[in-house]
């Protein structure tokens, strides 16, 4: 998918309609793939990589993709940091739906701060792995190509 033209992933996004683009490479990011997929009622979310679908986000943004970040594309919107995860949180079983979306209280600028602190943190933390690795069949199903 790295090759492709910026119609074939525009047409992709618009098929989709909600993507996660995470940092492949990232234990933690992983880890939160499988727990955003535990807690879903019924997940119909796709995933992407950062790395494999660089030249397009690039394209996108008209910037260099940061992989210190989450990306969700939902209902022809972007999400960064932690409105991704509120946006996500929408789907959780209760009681942890209430606690995800309890969050959202929390000031943006405080929330992203300490998202950028972890982020910037996670590969020591929580190490960092050759390449993408999602545990779980069915969400192999939901990974798009590079």
């Amino acid at each position: 998918m790295g090759k492709s033209s910026p119609n074939n992933f525009e047409n992709l996004l618009l098929e989709k309609k909600e993507i996660v683009f995470f940092d492949g490479k990232c234990s933690l990011c992983h880890w939160s793939v499988a727990l955003n997929e535990k807690l879903c009622k019924q997940s119909k979310t796709h995933y992407g990589t950062l790395q494999g679908f660089e030249k397009e986000l690039q394209t996108i943004f008209e910037q260099e993709v940061n992989l210190n970040t989450v990306l969700l594309y939902k209902g022809k919107k972007w999400y960064s940091k932690t409105d991704v995860v509120l946006n996500l949180a929408l789907n959780f079983k209760q009681p942890q739906r209430f606690f995800y979306r309890s969050i959202r209280f929390i000031p943006k600028k405080l929330r992203d701060a300490l998202y950028d602190f972890t982020a910037s943190h996670r590969y020591r933390w929580f190490g960092q792995k050759e390449k993408c690795q999602l545990p779980d069949i069915s969400l192999r199903d939901r990974l798009l190509p590079k």
